[in-house]
């Protein structure tokens, strides 16, 4: 037997929310063109993706001060709304990051360079994103350089 929804349910997520990340993921992608086009060199989309896990980290460690009491009393970040999460962290860092400019470069690669350098430019990209996120998280939520 299976339930019926109530009439107030609401969808998840929310219709809005469809928006809110084109319209982040539209302003990320033409950030990172014209990030990519000043770079101008074979870096730019290793750069692109590291700033961008950073970006990541930094608007989720923002966002999770509201939960924190270290923070009771203070201004609420503007990134602990789910709206803000949505244009930023999924929209803007999703249309910034390239995954699919990730693979196209590790297939170059490969095929320029060999296997084992596509497989460490691969391994920079993982391990860097996720240091970059990491110390981004860690500014944002306030627990670095204090610590």
């Amino acid at each position: 037997m299976s339930e019926t929804p109530s009439k107030t349910a609401t969808s998840f997520p929310p219709k809005r929310a469809f928006g809110l990340v084109f319209a982040g993921g539209a302003f990320g992608t033409f950030v990172r063109l014209g990030f990519q086009l000043s770079l101008n060199n074979n870096l730019a989309l290793l750069w692109v993706n590291i700033f961008g896990a950073g970006f990541l980290g930094l608007i989720n460690g923002l966002a999770s001060r509201a939960d924190n009491p270290r923070f009771e009393g203070t201004k609420k970040s503007r990134f602990a709304s789910a709206e803000s999460k949505w244009f930023w962290g999924a929209g803007f860092a999703g249309g910034f990051t390239t995954m699919s400019g990730l693979a196209l470069a590790f297939v170059l690669m490969v095929g320029n360079f060999g296997a084992i350098f596509g497989l460490v430019y691969i391994l920079v990209q993982f391990v860097a994103g996720l240091f970059a996120y990491a110390l981004g998280y860690r500014i944002g939520k306030g627990a670095w350089p204090s610590v």
